[in-house]
């Protein structure tokens, strides 16, 4: 029996090698099978390559039509180090973990991976990337700093977020197109084109009686203060020098008595007649001693100021009379000074401290209105380009707006400011300089364009530089390269390039995508296109 098995066993084993050995089919049987499969698989492939069974895109993509096969693959980038340089740059994160997308799209990333960029300081501070929604761009003129915030100004009304541009001096190139496009409007002010009330309450007076007690006294406040610093802002710059203690006592006691017994919104005209006229409550804050002669001496200068503020001054109407518009903040709006000459820089800066004071109170005390349930609540993007400009004009300005910036998040608003360099905001009064740059320091989000060399030790005082960034910064200021045949300069290398920097945190560098709207508008210099074009034709003909 034993013998059997074994037997069996034995045939067992020799059938299988056989097959091993041959018994199976031959080579041509299973090259001819390996045919038939072959092409059965590609038919399937090119009906479907993406779903045939057992297929592999690989590398490049699957092959056939509408495969999507590339003939280019981007090899990653490669870095030699020890193990300690390398533990120590990149773990535990190999890659980046990419730019939050959240905000305006404004462009993509200058690495090869060309990332999108999206950004706004509202946005970015809902989404708990910023400690207060503010956003200041440095950057040389005609780099694209206006450009950007346009971009920005286009896109966020769609959010229900309402852009007021506080002070343009070029709107037909600058913001003006683009409020029109998205269904704002523009208000003129400067000499001939449109006055502005420094005494104006703002269209917001109206409601105010509707406040609760508290309400009511704390918005008549602030109202009260934005006039008196206004109107004083201004009769400095036309003065040149500063208020004396007690004329600064007089016209804030003079904006007092206008509002108890004017009829109406007063103008500077009302404030110089109660002045000169010697009003009882002026007498008393005076200390005149009852000696008209005294009280004359000492409300003189003030009334001399007065006089230059009015329509016989040097600003001619800009500020006499009532305003000559009615600020609607359901709507973006453009404040325009183009009427105002580029050389009239102590009317520039007048007019812009006006409209900027105007429409800070006008919000702050919506801010009030909404809360109280009166109006509806907006959320606002304030926009103040050309910074430098107020602060020379009146460096004391500066105080202003640092209190303004500390009360943005406060009032639920957004701000935008812009200038082309840190040495802008150095004024003469070294306590006035470190507050503005304290403007760039509290400002946790700053983008950045071309930079000259000696602009980067400014910045290095204010937040933290890497020496990559900085010259990266510098670089796009380099000229452009001359076409050897049209003898035309090509496009800067630093147009459109920023350096986004949050924080401490490292830069990132890219490259402004425009939207259709902005670029539209986006030619700054299209004032010279049609001597460029005589120009061009008649090198052209001399060839």
């Amino acid at each position: 029996m034993t013998d059997l098995l074994e037997r069996d066993q034995h045939e067992a084993a020799r059938v299988t090698v056989g097959r091993w050995a041959g018994a199976g089919p031959t080579s041509q049987e299973l090259d001819k099978r390996e045919r038939a499969q072959r092409r059965k698989q590609q038919t399937k492939m090119l009906l479907n390559p993406w779903d045939a069974a057992g297929s592999e895109p690989g590398e490049r993509g699957w092959t056939g039509p509408g495969g999507g096969r590339t003939f280019w693959r981007e090899p990653p980038p490669e870095i030699r180090g020890t193990s300690v340089q390398v533990n120590g740059a990149f773990y535990p994160f190999g890659i980046s973990g990419g730019l939050p997308s959240v905000g305006v799209p404004i462009g993509r990333t200058l690495t090869p991976a060309a990332e999108r960029v999206s950004c706004d300081p509202i946005s970015w501070f809902l989404a708990n990337r910023l400690l207060s929604p503010i956003m200041f761009v440095l950057g040389l003129p005609a780099l694209g700093k206006t450009s950007l915030i346009r971009q920005m100004v286009s896109i966020m009304p769609n959010w229900g977020i309402t852009p007021i541009i506080m002070s343009d001096i070029r709107p037909g190139t600058d913001f003006g197109p683009v409020i029109d496009s998205i269904g704002g409007y523009r208000i003129e002010v400067g000499p001939g084109a449109g006055t502005i009330n420094p005494l104006d309450p703002g269209p917001m007076a109206r409601y105010i009686g509707d406040l609760p007690d508290k309400e009511l006294l704390e918005c008549l406040a602030m109202i009260r203060n934005s006039r008196i610093n206004l109107t004083q802002g201004l009769l400095e710059i036309v003065r040149g020098k500063p208020l004396a203690d007690t004329e600064k006592t007089l016209l804030a006691a003079g904006i007092d008595v206008l509002d108890q017994e004017h009829d109406g919104i007063p103008v500077l005209e009302d404030l110089v007649a109660v002045v000169a006229a010697r009003h009882p409550r002026l007498r008393q804050v005076a200390y005149d001693r009852g000696d008209d002669n005294r009280y004359d001496d000492l409300s003189e200068g003030l009334l001399r100021s007065l006089a230059a503020l009015g329509g016989d001054g040097p600003f001619g109407s800009t500020f006499a009379g009532q305003s000559s518009f009615e600020l609607d903040l359901t709507r973006p709006v453009d404040m325009d000074l183009s009427s105002i000459p580029q050389g009239a820089d102590e009317l520039m800066g007048a007019a812009q401290l006006a409209t900027w004071s105007l429409l800070s109170s006008t919000v702050a005390a919506a801010k009030y209105l909404a809360g109280a349930g009166v109006i509806e609540d907006r959320t606002y993007l304030l926009v103040g380009d050309e910074l430098h400009r107020p602060l020379k004009a009146l460096p004391v300005i500066a105080k202003y707006l640092d209190v303004m910036i500390r009360l943005i998040r406060t009032l639920k608003l957004g701000a935008i400011f812009c200038t082309h360099t840190m040495e802008d905001l150095r004024l003469p009064d070294p306590q006035l300089t470190t507050l503005a740059w304290g403007f760039v320091e509290k400002s946790p989000l700053v983008v950045m364009g071309g930079l000259s060399r000696k602009e980067m030790g400014n910045l290095v005082t204010v937040f933290d530089m890497s020496k990559t960034e900085q010259d990266q910064l510098v670089g796009w200021t380099d000229q452009p390269a001359v076409d050897p045949d049209t003898s035309q300069e090509g496009e800067p290398p630093g147009r459109g390039k920023f350096l986004l920097k949050v924080g401490r945190s490292p830069g990132v560098a890219f490259r402004a995508n425009l939207s259709p709207v902005v670029k539209e508008v986006n030619d700054t210099n299209s004032s010279w296109d049609e001597l460029r074009a005589a120009r061009m034709y008649d090198e052209r003909s001399l060839r």
